[in-house]
């Protein structure tokens, strides 16, 4: 069986380096090494830990249906450093979403913390919502933020997206929904 890509994206600073099986296990396992080896990217410690626990839930998914792959989780690497400062990704191909619409993608992202406000976040979400949109015919794009997250409630508004609903998420507890529909 050949193994399963998808294109690597890059942005006026960023490289959104898709993760595949053995980088999310690399991941996963807490082995700096082995994640540079499939990334190409400087992984920091704390980028791992920042991301383990994402990844994990990632692989289940991949192994699950492994044509999810592609759709589901990027590194946001820093082209200048080399080094790896987040991750972005939906939670699964159009209709594979926690909110239960089949015309929809679901977004995700995470900036470390030394990267924060410097609109990684806002460049890395962009990037990939172009590539749904170029390549994969996306429409509407979901995401959902505890209301006192104000930081990725920002990035959502910096991307023209809307509040159209807030639910309760048993894990997370109160979650404002945004929505943007492609232009």
């Amino acid at each position: 069986m050949s193994r399963q890509r998808a294109p690597l994206l890059e942005t006026d600073r960023l490289s959104l380096v898709w993760l595949d099986r053995a980088a999310l296990a690399a991941v996963v396992e807490g082995d700096p090494g082995a994640a540079e080896r499939q990334t190409g990217a400087v992984i920091s410690v704390e980028w791992i830990e920042a991301s383990r626990r994402l990844c994990a839930l990632r692989l289940e998914q991949m192994q699950r249906d492994p044509a999810q792959g592609p759709w589901l989780l990027r590194a946001v690497v820093h082209r200048t450093a080399g080094a790896a400062i987040g991750h972005v990704g939906f939670h699964g191909a159009l209709g594979v979403n926690g909110l239960r619409a089949d015309d929809a993608v679901e977004l995700g992202y995470s900036i470390l913390p030394a990267y924060r406000g410097q609109g990684f976040a806002t460049e890395a979400a962009a990037g990939l919502m172009d590539w749904a949109v170029e390549e994969c015919g996306v429409r509407r794009f979901l995401a959902s933020v505890g209301p006192a997250n104000t930081g990725s409630i920002r990035v959502l508004e910096k991307l023209s997206f809307v509040e159209v609903a807030r639910v309760w998420d048993d894990e997370d507890g109160e979650e404002i929904v945004y929505e943007r529909i492609a232009p």
